[in-house]
């Protein structure tokens, strides 16, 4: 569960930086008397709305507003643009987001096929099982993270030494998490 929302967030997060580096920049200055901050957040607004729609929508939202007078074709032409770019992005985190989920044997076998049918090169493969594995690290840190702040004292020393006795890690490393969870407990 806590995975799912740490991907949820990435995403909204993502989708919400493409919004706000692209719209101000398509859209056309507002005259309708709003200041520049209410301006800017009703851009962002009907930009996020666009990402949520199919190019086809897209294509012909845009060709309705040139049409009413609200943009001129120019200004639909940027638009589009901006969200060819962002929709590009978007839809690569969401098949990355679905390859974090996977597991390694299964990431393998997507990537040989993407290759083989040539949809990716043997080098853009390597780069995506690079940050699957940096993310799957980092997701796992995350989770141990979020069980041993769970945990009291006693059971974070026990977990502790279990695991340098288990030769997972060294005893310095067991120190370092210790004042970690000490000093996220005073807070």
């Amino acid at each position: 569960m806590f995975k799912k929302i740490l991907l949820l967030a990435s995403v909204v997060a993502i989708l919400s930086i493409v919004s706000l580096a692209f719209a101000p920049a398509v859209f056309a200055d507002d005259s309708s008397g709003k200041t520049g901050t209410e301006s800017e957040a009703q851009k962002v607004k009907i930009f996020q709305q666009l990402l949520k729609m199919s190019e086809t929508k897209v294509d012909t939202t845009l060709a309705k507003w040139v049409s009413a007078g609200k943009i001129t074709q120019d200004q639909a032409d940027k638009i589009k643009q901006a969200w060819q770019t962002a929709h590009a992005k978007i839809v690569k985190l969401a098949i990355f987001e679905k390859l974090v989920k996977m597991s390694e044997t299964k990431v393998d076998t997507t990537l040989a096929k993407w290759v083989s049918a040539g949809k990716i090169t043997p080098g853009q493969s390597t780069k995506i099982k690079d940050a699957w594995q940096k993310a799957r690290t980092t997701i796992g840190k995350v989770v141990i993270a979020d069980k041993l702040l769970k945990m009291n004292e006693t059971k974070v020393n026990d977990t502790l030494a279990k695991l340098v006795a288990d030769g997972k890690i060294t005893h310095e490393q067991a120190d370092k998490v210790k004042a970690w969870w000490v000093s996220k407990q005073s807070k």
